[in-house]
């Protein structure tokens, strides 16, 4: 629940976010010109295509023209396709970052970095008993098969674990071996609410959970059927589900964005005994957001479903009740839902489903290790009303006999998609990532001195590399904005104070290479009491949504 809050103070602070109007304007004459000019894909439907033959094997040597895509049954222009690949060397995967730089799809080979994010579900999970599991999964993956060109990062739903990208073995292993105190261990209540509709949601919850766990461990008939605790159960237990849900989509959603400015064959694993997402709620308008997302950061999305996992650590005590609840669980009516909103995910961002049945380190080696071809295609998304309704995607190929999984549809958004709300939501992204951006190079120093009030004055410096950056040419001008979003957190990672700086530059030739050459070199003054701090800035600019951000430990005096 910090975090939550940590974040929410943090977007305090990004609602001064805004595009200069003569820059807007400008940008948006840009865009509606055709050729080279960058433009934000924020208008775009990006469908990921696999297709096997009859046995099921890939088949990889499709065209573009045997392909037809229809949206709510209308014909569609399809503006790019590729060939994607999740191995580690060879063709490039760039086609999201393509997209947003509208530049060619890389035809040189490269080795690129393979980087994993490893995301534990502690929030939508019945049961800990698991979790053990996972952690040895995670360990046997980090000793066995990370390699010296991979980078593993670990992310919790509650985000009580956040290790960013590393790989050095002997960081990560530690990182496994801590996850145990760090995951979200009630496993009746996730998120402490105060109210939710007016209902006390925690102390209702936990008197029908006594009752009904009374009732088990005494053989009461009314509570004896597991059609009837079900729906005793749901009452109490469908808010606070869909809450629990949203907050875990949430988590993965803000990683995902930030994961797109990272290099390298981009995977996601998710360990997850599944949650609702029935048609036409908010967490099933959520879910497409986050594959849409998955697509965009050109990350092949896998998921793992614990619910096959032996169940362990009872005592002897409470064996018993926690059996019959582990038998009821299994039988709830929705386990099927649950399992196949994992097998979604999985089959619509190009990745993989596997069900653990008790060998979780088995699934995250296939999972993580599994080479995999799909096609990824994207068109103009049909003007539709901001009303959140539901669009399907049909996918036709040509060619016969072959068959195909792909997305399904998608869901319009409830207010206008705007390149101002993506560029905060970015910066909230990298704020919120634990490790740093390096598409735009910056440094990060400070200095301080103290004040009347016993509180000191510090002064941080940041130096930006330009190079590689885009300009818009206007007349004899070169033009971009950068964002510079600078924030503190104290030593138990809570936010205590931050600012951002917008900068315009419109630039003669002599001062764009003068630019380049230094950088752009910024000071901003925070004032601290005494303490210990974590520093974080990033940077963005706009005209090809690049990022960068670096992170310094504080401490005053």
């Amino acid at each position: 629940m910090l975090a939550l809050v940590r974040r929410f103070r943090i977007s305090l602070v990004l609602l001064l976010l805004c595009l200069s109007p003569s820059f807007s304007q400008k940008r948006k004459a840009q865009e509606t010109k055709s050729g080279s000019t960058y433009r934000v894909p924020v208008n775009v439907v990006l469908v990921a295509a696999t297709v096997t033959d009859k046995e099921g094997n890939p088949v990889t040597d499709l065209a573009s023209k045997e392909f037809r895509i229809f949206d709510d049954g209308k014909h569609q222009t399809i503006q790019t396709f590729a060939l994607e690949s999740s191995e580690t060397s060879g063709p490039e995967s760039e086609l999201s970052r393509d997209l947003s730089r509208n530049k060619p799809l890389s035809e040189k080979n490269t080795v690129s970095p393979r980087l994993i994010s490893i995301v534990i579900d502690d929030l939508t999970v019945y049961t800990p008993l698991h979790y053990a599991e996972i952690v040895k999964a995670v360990r046997d993956f980090i000793t066995s098969d990370v390699g010296p060109n991979d980078h593993v990062a670990i992310l919790s739903g509650s985000r009580k674990a956040q290790f960013p990208f590393s790989n050095d073995k002997t960081l990560l292993l530690e990182e496994a071996d801590s996850l145990l105190r760090k995951l979200s261990l009630d496993w009746n209540f996730r998120f402490k609410l105060d109210t939710w509709g007016n209902v006390d949601i925690e102390s209702q919850y936990r008197a029908l959970s006594d009752r009904v766990a009374w009732g088990i461990a005494h053989d009461e008939p009314q509570y004896m059927n597991a059609s009837i605790i079900t729906r005793i159960m749901a009452k109490i237990q469908s808010p606070m589900a869909e809450y629990r849900t949203h907050c875990l989509i949430q988590t993965i959603k803000q990683h995902l964005r930030a994961f797109g400015h990272f290099d390298g064959a981009k995977q996601v694993v998710l360990f997850s005994d599944g949650f609702v997402a029935l048609p036409s709620t908010a967490p099933a308008q959520e879910l497409q957001e986050l594959i849409d997302l998955a697509l965009r950061s050109g990350a092949r999305f896998n998921t793992i479903s614990i619910r096959g996992a032996e169940k362990r650590g009872a005592s002897a005590d409470d064996s018993g009740i926690v059996d019959s609840w582990v038998q009821c669980e299994q039988q709830m009516d929705d386990k099927i839902d649950q399992e196949s909103v994992l097998a979604k995910i999985a089959s619509e961002t190009g990745g993989q489903f596997f069900f653990a049945n008790n060998n979780m380190s088995k699934g995250l080696r296939d999972v993580a290790t599994h080479q995999s071809r799909y096609y990824v295609l994207s068109y103009s998304i049909p003007p539709h009303e901001a009303d959140g309704s539901y669009h399907k995607i049909t996918l036709e190929i040509a060619r016969p006999g072959l068959l195909v999984s792909y997305r399904k549809g998608y869901y319009s958004p409830r207010e206008e998609l705007t390149y101002e709300n993506r560029k905060k939501e970015d910066l909230l992204a990298a704020l919120s990532e634990p490790g740093n951006m390096k598409e735009i190079p910056m440094t990060l120093a400070y200095n301080y001195s103290q004040e009347p009030d016993s509180n000191y004055s510090v002064s941080i410096i940041t130096n930006v590399d330009l190079h590689g950056l885009r300009f818009l040419e206007e007349g004899q001008r070169r033009e971009n904005q950068l964002s510079l979003v600078l924030v503190a957190f104290d030593e138990y990672d809570h936010y205590v104070s931050g600012l951002e700086k917008v900068i315009d530059f419109r630039l003669q030739a002599n001062s764009y290479a003068n630019l380049l050459q230094r950088g752009l070199r910024s000071r901003v003054e925070l004032k601290l009491p005494v303490g210990r701090y974590k520093v974080k800035a990033v940077v963005r600019e706009d005209v090809q949504g690049k990022m960068g951000s670096v992170t310094k430990s504080v401490e005053i005096p």
